[in-house]
């Protein structure tokens, strides 16, 4: 019971790290990537009222895409959460008065697992339909 409650706590504290990570990046690389696709946009009507083959220009969007998106996540990297520290974040949101941190140190048996357990996180979709609207 103790090696499967760990496994199934270590899980979710890796996959709740994981969906933090992500809105990290996404956050770090959506007005970047909005002013990208916003330049791309500009320079295809250029070259298309000019009658200019597009295919230069894609490839170089794909780069400038890839470089953005690298960059920014190295960026966002600095604020990303290790397993350890979503199993912290677990533990404060369920009121689990340090059991976890204590179970992974051994000092004590790993708590029941709590089906559904999630950090208390939400994506802020306001915000982000700001960054897309160039707001």
């Amino acid at each position: 019971m103790t090696a499967n409650s760990k496994n199934r706590w270590m899980d979710a504290a890796r996959r709740e790290a994981i969906r933090f990570n992500l809105g990290w990046w996404i956050q770090t690389f959506l007005p970047w990537g909005i002013g990208l696709g916003l330049l791309m946009a500009v320079f295809m009507l250029l070259l298309r009222s000019f009658q200019i083959p597009l295919g230069m220009i894609l490839v170089a969007g794909g780069v400038a895409f890839f470089t953005i998106a690298l960059t920014t996540f190295l960026k966002a990297r600095l604020k990303f959460m290790r397993t350890q520290d979503a199993l912290v974040a677990l533990e404060a949101d369920l009121c689990l008065h340090n059991a976890l941190t204590a179970a992974s140190v051994g000092l004590q048996d790993w708590p029941e697992f709590q089906s559904g357990a999630r950090l208390n996180l939400r994506w802020n979709l306001k915000i982000a339909g700001l960054q897309v609207l160039g707001v």
